[in-house]
Formats: structure tokens, sequence, C-alpha cells
């Protein structure tokens, strides 16, 4: 019997360490994807680029998205900040989107979609 559950517990270790390379690569591909499209001067192209970094929420995809909250046009950054609600419960969201917040913002339209996503997270820091 000891040794069953030795067995078992190296199988559930090894099947998530393949589930996290397999989210590693798949997060990756997502980032590759998305620098690719983003490349373009079209605005347009650029903001249909941005939600293909919502799947996996992933640090990987977490860091490409925050880059974009406070740069590039409104359009951009506010569909940065509605991607971020795939991210629910991921640690480190609401610190970037707390980082984004800026109340002299130009552009209300950005920071009302950063608002909204902190409402949507899992964290209850988000409300402080």
């Amino acid at each position: 019997m000891r040794h069953l559950i030795v067995v078992l517990a190296c199988w559930t270790t090894a099947a998530g360490l393949w589930a996290d390379a397999d989210e590693d690569a798949r997060a990756k591909e997502a980032v590759d994807t998305f620098k690719k499209l983003y490349a373009s001067k079209d605005e347009a192209t650029r903001v249909a680029a941005v939600p293909a970094l919502g799947d996996p929420a992933h640090p990987l995809t977490l860091k490409a998205l925050a880059a974009l909250l406070t740069s590039d046009t409104p359009a951009v950054r506010t569909t940065a900040a509605e991607t971020l609600r795939h991210f629910t419960g991921m640690k480190g969201v609401v610190r970037v989107l707390s980082a984004a917040l800026d109340p002299n913002d130009a552009h209300p339209d950005v920071q009302k979609a950063i608002v909204e996503t902190l409402g949507t997270t899992d964290d209850p820091t988000a409300a402080a």
C-alpha cells in the first residue's frame, strides 16, 4: 500500500509539472502571436491583438497586459484592462491594475475600465 501511495504521489507531481510546462508554452505562444499582430501601425489591429493575452491567465501574459495599461491609445489600454478580467484571483493582478490608476489621466474611459476590472477580482484588497 505504501508503494502505491508513493507512486501516486510521484505521478501527481509529474502531471502537475507537465501541466505547468503546457501553460508556459501556451502563454509564450499567446505573447508571440500578440507581438506579431501588435507590430501593426493600425490601431484596430492592435486592439484586436490584445484579447489573445487573456488565455491563458499566466504571469507572462499578465506582464504583457500590464505594459499596455499605461501606453498606446485609449482603445488599446481599455481593451487591456478588460482582458485582465480573465485573471480573476491571480496573484499580482490587483497590483498591476492599481499601478495603472491615474486620477489625472486624460482618458477617463480607460480609468473606468481599470476600476471596473478591479471590481471583478477575488482580491479583497482591490476595494482598499
